[in-house]
C-alpha cells in the first residue's frame, strides 16, 4: 500500500471542491471516476446474485441472454484472479473458485450461486459461498471488476465536454431501488470544458435508473483501479439529469 499516494490523492481531491457551487439543473455528460464508479459496482453486484433473484428482489431476475447494458461493458467476478485482493482457491462451502462473466459485451449471463441458490435454480455453484459465524452461508463476490476498455483519461475528458467528472457519491446503497432499479443520490465532483477540468459544483444529485444506466455507458477508462475487492476503471455514461439541491 502507497501510503504517500493515498494520501496526496486525498488532498488533491479535497483541494479541487474548494470554491464549489451548485449547478442549476441540466442533461449532460458524466463521467464516473473510479471511486465513484465503484460505489454504482456495489449495486449492481447486489442484483447479480441468485440469492437476491430468487427471493424476487433483484431487477435481473428474468433477463439472462438478454442485452442489459451496453456493449462496451463487461463484468466478472474471478475468485482466481493472480493478485486479487478477494482470491481464494475455495469458497465458503469448500467448492473451488472460479471465473464468471456476469455481463459480457452488455449481455447478461447468469448470476453468482453458492450451493443452496444452486440446487434451487437446478445449476452448479459458482463458487462464491460466503459464510460467517451468525448465519448460513450466503452469496457474494470475489474479485469483482469491470472490464477496462482503450480510453486514456485525458480522452474521456474530451469525450464529456460539458458534461461533469463526478468524483464522489453518497446514499447509493440506501437511495436505490432493488427491484425497480430507480436511485437518487448525492454527488460532488468538477465541470468539464475543452477537455479540462474547470469549477467544482456540489450538492447536486443525480436521478435515473440502474438499466438505463448500464445502456448508456459509451466509454470505459484502460487503468483499473482497486478498492477492497472491487475493481472499476473511469466509465463515461451518456447524458444524464443532474439538478442542484
Amino acid at each position: 500500500l502507497d501510503h504517500d499516494g493515498v494520501v496526496a490523492e486525498a488532498v488533491e481531491r479535497a483541494a479541487r471542491m474548494l470554491g464549489a457551487t451548485k449547478p442549476a439543473t441540466a442533461r449532460v455528460p458524466v463521467l464516473l471516476d473510479p471511486v465513484a464508479a465503484s460505489s454504482f459496482l456495489g449495486v449492481l453486484s447486489d442484483g447479480l446474485s441468485a440469492e437476491a433473484v430468487q427471493k424476487q428482489r433483484s431487477l435481473f431476475g428474468p433477463l439472462v441472454g438478454e442485452q442489459v447494458a451496453s456493449d462496451v461493458l463487461t463484468v466478472v467476478d474471478d475468485g482466481r484472479l493472480l493478485d486479487g485482493p478477494g482470491a481464494a482457491p475455495f469458497d465458503g462451502e469448500g467448492v473451488p473458485t472460479g471465473r464468471t462473466e456476469l455481463l459480457s459485451s452488455g449481455v447478461l449471463n447468469g448470476f453468482l450461486h453458492n450451493t443452496y441458490t444452486a440446487r434451487r435454480g437446478d445449476t452448479r455453484s459458482t463458487g462464491n459461498a460466503v459464510r460467517g459465524y451468525r448465519s448460513t452461508p450466503g452469496v457474494g463476490t470475489t474479485n469483482l471488476f469491470v472490464q477496462p476498455g482503450d480510453r486514456s483519461f485525458e480522452q474521456l475528458l474530451r469525450e464529456a465536454d460539458g458534461g461533469v467528472l463526478v468524483q464522489d457519491v453518497t446514499g447509493v446503497h440506501s437511495g436505490a431501488n432493488p427491484i425497480s432499479g430507480e436511485f437518487s443520490v448525492g454527488a460532488t465532483g468538477l465541470r468539464i470544458s475543452g477537455g479540462d477540468l474547470g469549477q467544482p459544483v456540489r450538492e447536486m444529485t443525480i436521478a435515473s435508473t440502474i438499466p438505463e444506466m448500464l445502456q448508456s455507458v459509451a466509454a470505459l477508462g484502460s487503468e483499473l483501479r482497486w478498492f477492497s475487492a472491487v475493481g472499476v476503471p473511469s466509465i463515461l455514461l451518456g447524458e444524464m439529469t443532474l439538478a442542484g439541491v
